[in-house]
């Protein structure tokens, strides 16, 4: 165990910018873009980003990082996150 817990106290930044590298990638993604049936959008941000959550908050409790548990926290939260800034944010800054 310590020897993950040493990993991820050297790398967890990298985790951290890796995830929202991706969470940026998927925000240019078009909704309707498909593979095998499934939204690939949808995919992503409901299932995908909750994993990664639910290790950044497994892995902050093993190294004790109040900002691993907080990107935790957000990547559980993305696909909420990114709709208010779809719909909330960006029409009333582009005058929709």
């Amino acid at each position: 165990m310590s020897k993950v817990r040493q990993f991820m106290k050297s790398y967890y930044k990298v985790y951290i910018l890796a995830i929202c590298f991706l969470w940026l990638l998927v925000f240019f993604l078009p909704w309707g873009f498909q593979i095998g049936g499934v939204s690939v959008y949808f995919f992503i941000m409901k299932k995908l980003f909750v994993v990664f959550g639910v290790l950044a908050i497994f892995f902050s409790v093993l190294t004790k990082k109040m900002s691993l548990f907080l990107f935790g926290v957000i990547f559980c939260m993305a696909f909420w996150i990114n709709l208010f800034l779809i719909f909330g944010i960006l029409p009333a800054l582009l005058g929709n």
